[in-house]
C-alpha cells in the first residue's frame, strides 16, 4: 500500500494515548505521520509529545497542508481545534478519534461538551472506548496504543491479596463504590488495599500498582481506560464495571456492591486471568496491532 503523510493533533492529550498512538503508527507502518498537541500541565506526568502547535503554528500548519489525512485525537472536533489554535485543517480528510469525559454523556460523570453531530464532517469516526459509540457519532472502536508486546509478565501469587486503586479523579472512577465494596468484602475475607488520597506521580504509580494482584480501575462509565491497558500489559488482572462487550478478561460484574463482593471473595485462578490478562493486551492494544488497524483505516480515506 502507498504511505501516506498524516498529521496527528490532539488539542488535550493529558494521559498520553494520543502520543502512544502516534508512536504505533510511526514504528509500525509506512506512513509518514506527525503528533502535535498543546501544551499542558497535568501532575500526573505521563510520558507525553513534546511537538506543541503552539510553538510552531506556522511549521504545524504547513505540515497540515501538505498531509493526505489530518487525524484529530481526542474530544475536540475540527470547528474547536480551528477556533482555538488558528490552525485550519478542514481542507483535509479528517480522522476523528474521541476518548473521554468531554464526549462523554452527562450520565456517565462526563463533561458532555461536544455532541455527535459536530463531528458529521469527519471522513472517519473512531473511539479507544466502546461507551463512547453513540448512533449518532457513526463511529468504530479502535483501541488505545500500549507498547506491551516486550512487557514481561510481573504479576505474582501473594496471600493475602493486594488490592489497588489510583483514581485520577475519585469522582469519575467511582471511588465511593469501590471503597463500600472493600468495607462488605473485609468481612468475608483477609486483603491488602494500597491506594492514594492524594494525586501521585506516574512514575510512583506505577511501581505501587504493578505489585496488585488486582487492580480496580473505573466503576461509573461502563468502560475500560488508560490505567487498565497500563496494567494488563504486564499481566496485572483488573477489575473494571463494564456495560458493554465482555469478550475480554477483565474481572466485572454489575453495578451492585454485594455482586461485587461475590466475585471478589471467590475470583478462581488469578495466575489463569493474569496470563489471559497478558495475552488480550497484546493481541489487541498492543503498539503491533494497533497500527494494523489503523494501516488497514488509513488506506481506505481518500
Amino acid at each position: 500500500m502507498k504511505s501516506k503523510k498524516i498529521t496527528i493533533l490532539s488539542y488535550y492529550d493529558w494521559a498520553g494515548s494520543g502520543y502512544r498512538l502516534y508512536q504505533a503508527i510511526s514504528k509500525h507502518t509506512n506512513h509518514d505521520v506527525q503528533f502535535f498537541s498543546e501544551k499542558y500541565d497535568v501532575v500526573f506526568n505521563h510520558p507525553h509529545n513534546t511537538n506543541y502547535i503552539s510553538d510552531d503554528l506556522a511549521g504545524v500548519q504547513d505540515r497540515i497542508d501538505e498531509s493526505d489525512i489530518v487525524h484529530i485525537k481526542g474530544d475536540t472536533p475540527a470547528e474547536f481545534l480551528e477556533n482555538n489554535t488558528g490552525l485550519i485543517v478542514s481542507h483535509k480528510p479528517i480522522v476523528q478519534t474521541v476518548s473521554g469525559s468531554h464526549f462523554r454523556k452527562k450520565e456517565y460523570g462526563g463533561a458532555g461538551t461536544f455532541a455527535p453531530d459536530m463531528y458529521d464532517r469527519c471522513a472517519l469516526r473512531t473511539s479507544f472506548e466502546p461507551d463512547l459509540l453513540y448512533p449518532e457519532y457513526k463511529g468504530i472502536l479502535t483501541p488505545l496504543a500500549i507498547d506491551s508486546s516486550d512487557k514481561p509478565n510481573l504479576w505474582k501469587k501473594q496471600d493475602p491479596l493486594m488490592f489497588s486503586h489510583f483514581p485520577s479523579n475519585p469522582g469519575v472512577k467511582g471511588t465511593k463504590f469501590i471503597f463500600e465494596v472493600f468495607k462488605k468484602l473485609s468481612d468475608k475475607m483477609k486483603f491488602r488495599i494500597i491506594t492514594s488520597k492524594q494525586i501521585v506521580d506516574f512514575d510512583v504509580a506505577m511501581k505501587h500498582k504493578l505489585t496488585s494482584s488486582v487492580y480496580f480501575d473505573q466503576f461509573m462509565v461502563g468502560a475500560y481506560g488508560n490505567a487498565t491497558v497500563e496494567m494488563l500489559q504486564y499481566g496485572i488482572p483488573v477489575a473494571c464495571w463494564l456495560n458493554h462487550d465482555t469478550n475480554n478478561p477483565i474481572i466485572t460484574t454489575d453495578l451492585e456492591v454485594d455482586k461485587w463482593v461475590d466475585l471478589l471473595s471467590d475470583l478462581g485462578d488469578l495466575e489463569k486471568i493474569s496470563k489471559e490478562s497478558k495475552k488480550y493486551c497484546d493481541e489487541t492494544h498492543s503498539f503491533e496491532a494497533v497500527a494494523k488497524q489503523w494501516d488497514e483505516l488509513y488506506k481506505n480515506i481518500s
